[in-house]
């Protein structure tokens, strides 16, 4: 039978040998994990850059509601407007109506009369 016997220095120092490997395969498959981890952080932080603030937002969105408001005051001041012309006209056409029907009874009435 053959002796496979190693001495047990040789041993120890395969054995930590091995771990040493080990852990600087594990360190470097850390480092990559790291790494990749920075770069998602770093594109995580320029893509928050390029978000529109509160503040911003704020701003534009009261600048849309005060233009709103300025177009239905103006909707409100043209319907007033609108009505006024609308009432003139009625009054304008009642004055009419009455004012033909005075000549039309005045008609009548000279022709009935004469």
């Amino acid at each position: 039978m053959a002796d496979d016997s190693v001495p047990i220095r040789d041993y120890v120092d395969r054995r930590f040998a091995d771990q040493d490997r080990a852990v600087a395969a594990a360190l470097a498959a850390n480092e990559k994990r790291l790494d990749g981890l920075n770069e998602s952080r770093q594109q995580r932080a320029d893509e928050i850059q390029e978000y529109l603030r509160r503040n911003e937002y704020l701003a534009a969105q009261q600048a849309v509601n005060d233009r709103l408001d300025l177009m239905a005051k103006r909707q409100e001041e043209d319907r007033a407007v609108v009505l006024r012309i609308q009432g003139r006209f009625i009054g304008a056409a009642a004055a009419l109506t009455v004012f033909v029907s005075a000549v039309t009874f005045l008609i009548t009435r000279l022709t009935l009369a004469g």
